[in-house]
């Protein structure tokens, strides 16, 4: 682990030293068939040696074999270390995800416990094309360091 990366963060009210290590948690490609809302769902797990802390969330989407830099399905994002979903109902892909390949920042970044799992449910477009995605989120795996213990 590379110690110059030392940052402090505020955890429970309490000032403590992190380790940050940048990492990128990805989908693999999710495939959403031909039909106007069809749906799919994809599981990340959080490996069991760090918490993970998401600056962005990225989509890169496929018809018929070609980049698209606009979706209109929907995507919602379940928490299972925090047994919390990202939004009230599903919502567009490229509101949460970027347009165009770009990230998308979140503010503040989403931070995920570590030996827990995001599903993501998928809803294809109403022009039912058949859509491959693939989602990924950036950001930083979270040592503490030992005198403060694992979290």
């Amino acid at each position: 682990m590379d110690k110059t990366n030392k940052v402090q963060r505020e955890i429970d009210g309490k000032l403590v030293d992190v380790y940050l290590e940048y990492f990128v948690y990805g989908t693999g490609w999710i495939n959403l068939a031909a039909v106007a809302g069809s749906t799919a769902t994809a599981i990340m797990n959080i490996s069991s040696d760090a918490d993970f802390e998401c600056n962005y969330i990225q989509a890169v989407v496929k018809q018929a074999g070609v980049l698209i830099t606009t979706f209109g399905g929907t995507v919602q994002i379940d928490d299972s270390g925090r047994g919390r979903q990202f939004f009230n109902q599903q919502i567009p892909v490229d509101s949460i995800a970027g347009r165009g390949g770009l990230p998308y920042p979140l503010s503040p970044p989403r931070w995920f416990r570590r030996n827990s799992s995001i599903t993501l449910t998928l809803t294809n477009s109403p022009t039912g094309i058949e859509t491959d995605i693939f989602l990924s989120f950036h950001g930083n795996k979270m040592y503490f360091s030992e005198a403060q213990g694992k979290r």
